[in-house]
Formats: structure tokens, sequence, C-alpha cells
């Protein structure tokens, strides 16, 4: 222990109240780090079990409520009748050839300079009925008057037709720019 007392660092310490008290602060500010980094720690692991917590809540509430087998009766049903009114297509290329068309025939009255780009298709299965979900980009320049009239093609009654994403510039270029999904149900013959 003498030999510590000896060393030119422990004789500077001595010293220096300022480098004790920086010493101090340092080893404050270390410890506060820890802190928060085991408190945050902690709060994360916190918020993890309580979800799982609700989850489980949830999960047993569902197994307590009562099956009620009209309900699904009647899901089924609107299921179908929804279903019944698609478009049908025997494949995914017919069905994103069908889809081009129909969107050309309805965007060539508003849509001036349009481009049409299929982006792709999948197959989505909804009940027992596989459906293709083709999606389209359509951009070109549109007349303010005509934004109301294009929108009516995509409305709520038309089950078949949404628009996934708009992009409308009126006042500058009257550039638009629509991402629209089309659903067709799966055909075994045409």
């Amino acid at each position: 222990m003498q030999w510590i007392k000896s060393t030119s660092i422990y004789q500077e310490w001595q010293a220096n109240k300022r480098l004790q008290w920086m010493v101090v602060a340092i080893a404050g500010i270390i410890f506060l780090s820890l802190a928060k980094s085991c408190s945050d720690s902690l709060n994360e692991q916190g918020m993890a079990l309580q979800n799982q917590v609700n989850l489980t809540g949830r999960l047993e509430q569902a197994a307590n409520a009562p099956f009620d087998p009209a309900q699904l009766e009647l899901s089924a049903s609107q299921l179908n009748a929804l279903t019944s009114s698609l478009p049908s297509a025997p494949s995914s290329s017919v069905a994103e050839a069908k889809a081009l068309a129909d969107i050309d025939v309805l965007v060539a009255k508003y849509i001036k300079r349009k481009r049409l780009n299929l982006i792709g298709s999948d197959q989505v299965v909804a009940g027992n009925q596989p459906l293709w979900s083709v999606r389209i980009d359509v951009a070109g320049q549109l007349a303010e008057e005509e934004l109301i009239n294009l929108l009516a093609f995509f409305d709520r009654s038309i089950g078949h037709r949404r628009i996934a994403s708009l992009q409308y510039s009126p006042k500058t270029s009257n550039s638009i720019n629509l991402v629209i999904d089309v659903l067709f149900k799966q055909a075994s013959n045409e």
C-alpha cells in the first residue's frame, strides 16, 4: 500500500481537489448511465410481458365466448354473395389481361397521356374461393373537373375495384398517379 502512496498519480490525486471531483463526477455519470440502461431494459421486458398478458387475456376471453353458428353461416353467406359478384378468370395471366383492358377502358375518357403498368398479381383465398388480385399503376394527366367522375368508378358499391394509392397535382401539372387493385375469382373454364 505504501508504494501506491509514493506514486506521482496518487500524489497528484491528493493535491488536486478538481481532479477528485472530476473523477467523482465521471463515476456518477457512469453509474447513472448504467442505471438508465438497466431501467430501459427492465421497461422493455415489462412491456413485452404486459403484451403477453394482454394477449393471453384476449385468448381466454375468446375461448370463453359462446360460439354462434348462425353468425358463422351469415358470414359465409355474405362472403358467397360478394365472391359471386366478382368477375372470373381461369388464370392469373388472363386476370392481368382483363384487368388491364378494363382499367384502360375506364380511364381512357378522363386521363390524357395515360400509361398503364402491370405491377403484378397475387392469389388470395377468401373462404374456399381462390381469387386473383391484380395491381395496376396508372399515370397521366387529369383535368380537375374530371376527378370526381373518375373516382365514381371506384366507389364502395363496386366490390372488385379499389384505389390502393392516389397522388394528384391539380394546380401545377394535372398529373395523376393511381395504383388500382382489381379482384377476379378463379374459374375453372371460361
